[in-house]
């Protein structure tokens, strides 16, 4: 795991001082899709000679003629009335840099594989599961690929509806491309993925924004220099929201509308347990899992999140997903959320903002971890043996163009040209990037995946909530391991 994600900084480094869109394949096709944007310059000769070969970051794949497969993408329509298959793949282009880059990643694959890519509504959110198992358990082939909700996916892979994807030839978890779909392994089988297939586990991965106008008003240092020293961590967050609160609306009491030092949800704890090197399900050298939560640093963790939620200088809300709203209206020093809000929302903001990783626990913390969220996908049982090798090469291939393409639309052109207004922001982001994980225990269900949230709702006490709840932890983790071994 330290091998890969050392290759993913290194490889997203690459992406910041290279050509965006270099080649995919050694015998790629000569010939971009037309909405391609080319550099405005063109390095020397002599520069292009000096860059070793074997720098070139490649899916290895032959130019295979699919005969005009119709590829098929059996997609979730998400809350926001868009198929998560979007994410991976458009139709038409529109002018926004990132679905423009997905609409030149399509062509790409249609052109050089001699295929077609489609769409294929699955249902919402509600609907998918129940749709899924349908076709599958028919033996409909219907489809190639399944997108969907975590947890309607989460629950269709403990069924045994999918196939290992570690059996597909075509895929090589060692390129960065697959961070963090190796988070959700067990007993050497893979039977979901969270990939740069789709941009959406970028999207959804929580990190800091600040309000650089307010830092500026409070004569706060934005603690740049304390991330690269590797000294940010959970206590230097909490003493950076100390003092900040004013009431600014004159009504005496804390609201939305006044100045505060932090703001976030419930739906950033979860991931913030990840990132504090709290999670409750460690990796064997057998490929098992075992339930390991450190009583007492999550109770520490715990001390703290409470103490500063319960000050004027913070707002948590216990009722709502994200602060995000709170943000954009420029009162609040600091959100943690996620990197989407500000493609989605802060980008339109009238004030000045930028980026920070998620704290680590203590300057002991190896390296910083921003937990993300997921549409994963999934490929169905039922596929033939000449399906399996089809699908390895398309979603091999998508995966490498979307990493080398897509990301730094998503990063330089959507975000950073617009919001994020110094190289210091932008080389946060990438240290976001190169952090990135997803909870095994969130993904597949289990009990302690939680643990910081449910405690700050509950204020229940740690020590009696892990004794009520630890043996049933332990059979579910059991039971997951037992399907697991059972699995094709």
């Amino acid at each position: 795991m330290k091998k890969l994600r050392a290759k993913l900084a290194f490889f997203l480094a690459l992406l910041m001082c290279a050509p965006l869109f270099a080649s995919c394949s050694d015998n790629a096709v000569s010939a971009e899709p037309s909405g391609v944007q080319q550099g405005e310059t063109t390095a020397p000769a002599a520069e292009e000679e000096a860059v070793p070969e074997e720098t070139e970051l490649s899916d290895g794949l032959p130019d295979t003629n699919l005969d005009g497969y119709e590829f098929r993408y059996y997609s979730m329509l998400w809350t926001d009335g868009v198929h998560a298959a979007h994410r991976i793949m458009a139709e038409d282009y529109t002018g926004d840099p990132v679905n423009d880059a997905l609409r030149d990643s399509t062509l790409y694959i249609e052109e050089r594989f001699n295929c077609k890519i489609t769409v294929i509504d699955g249902g919402d959110a509600y609907s998918m599961g129940g749709n899924t198992s349908n076709l599958i358990v028919s033996g409909d082939n219907a489809f190639d690929v399944a997108v969907g909700h975590d947890g309607t996916m989460m629950g269709l892979a403990k069924q045994g509806m999918f196939y290992n994807l570690k059996n597909v030839e075509q895929f090589d978890f060692e390129k960065p491309w697959w961070l963090p779909s190796m988070d959700l392994e067990l007993c050497g089988k893979m039977y979901l993925a969270s990939s740069y297939l789709s941009f959406t586990n970028l999207h959804w991965t929580r990190a800091i924004m600040v309000n650089k106008n307010i830092m500026t008003e409070l004569n706060v240092e934005i603690p740049y220099d304390t991330v690269r020293e590797g000294t940010w961590t959970l206590d230097k967050m909490c003493s950076l929201t100390e003092n900040t609160y004013s009431d600014l609306d004159g009504d005496g009491r804390k609201t939305e509308k006044d100045r505060i030092g932090l703001c976030t949800g419930v739906e950033t704890l979860y991931c913030l347990q990840e990132s504090l090197g709290l999670g409750a399900y460690t990796a064997q050298a057998d490929g098992t899992r075992t339930l390991d939560l450190d009583l007492e640093r999550v109770d520490t963790a715990l001390g703290k999140l409470r103490s500063i939620f319960n000050t004027d200088n913070c707002i948590y809300k216990t009722n709502s997903a994200f602060t995000s709203e709170i943000f954009k209206t420029g009162t609040a020093m600091m959100v943690l959320g996620q990197i989407g809000d500000a493609y989605d929302i802060y980008r339109d903001s009238d004030f000045n903002y930028g980026f920070l990783p998620c704290p680590k626990y203590d300057e002991l913390q190896e390296k910083y971890i921003n937990g993300c969220t997921d549409l994963p996908w999934a490929i169905p049982k039922t596929v033939t043996p000449e399906q399996v090798d089809i699908i390895g090469t398309i979603v091999e291939a998508t995966s490498c163009y979307n990493y080398k393409n897509v990301l730094p639309a998503y990063f330089e052109v959507a975000m950073k040209s617009r919001t994020a207004d110094s190289p210091d922001d932008s080389e946060m982001l990438q240290i976001i990037a190169d952090g990135r994980t997803i909870s095994f225990g969130f993904s597949y269900g289990l009990t302690f995946n939680d643990v910081l949230r449910k405690l700050i709702v509950s204020n229940e006490e740690l020590a009696s909530y892990y004794q009520a709840n630890q043996k049933a932890a332990q059979k579910v983790l059991s039971t997951l391991i037992e399907d697991f071994n059972t699995m094709e």
